[in-house]
């Protein structure tokens, strides 16, 4: 009877203990929303990219857009791109996908200021992280959204007011 109790207990704790799967990979977070323009209707989506990965670093990553972008017919398409310090982006598959390269994002780094510009509403891609030696590590969904809340800095009234003068 004991045994029995024990592995119930274990099995218990194993399916009972939180996993945050979300923390062990690498991600994009949403960190800006800019209109350029309403004619042509084009937005500048900026983002972060975090480590979550628990042993490799981070190499070149990239988003692909949906088939119909290489037909012509997808509004979501990037239309250019751009890389914080230290970090390059490039227009690849006939300049369909945005590829970023550079240094490392270590274990547990994040990085910001990473951006692309589309057409003006919400789009979501395949996001494909690699390590620095082109192996592959991570692919998931990620959407960018028009109204996506965004931190905001702490700051004092006095120096708030001071803004306005």
């Amino acid at each position: 009877m004991k045994p029995l109790v024990t592995l119930l207990a274990l099995a218990f704790l194993v399916v009972c203990t939180p996993h945050d799967a979300e923390a062990q990979h690498p991600r994009m977070i949403q960190t800006a929303c800019d209109t350029l323009s309403h004619d042509p209707p084009l937005v500048r989506f900026t983002f972060a990219v975090e480590n979550g990965d628990s042993q490799t670093a981070v190499g070149p990553f990239r988003l692909e857009p949906g088939g119909q972008c290489f037909s012509g017919s997808d509004s979501c398409c990037i239309r250019e791109c751009a890389a914080p310090t230290s970090w390059y982006c490039m227009m690849i598959y006939g300049g369909e996908v945005p590829q970023w390269s550079g240094s490392d994002i270590a274990v547990g780094e994040r990085i910001d200021g990473f951006s692309f510009v589309t057409d003006l509403h919400p789009c979501c891609y395949q996001a494909q992280f690699f390590a620095s030696n082109a192996a592959f590590l991570w692919e998931e969904s990620v959407c960018f959204t028009l109204d996506q809340p965004v931190t905001a800095r702490a700051v004092s009234w006095g120096s708030l007011k001071a803004i306005y003068r």
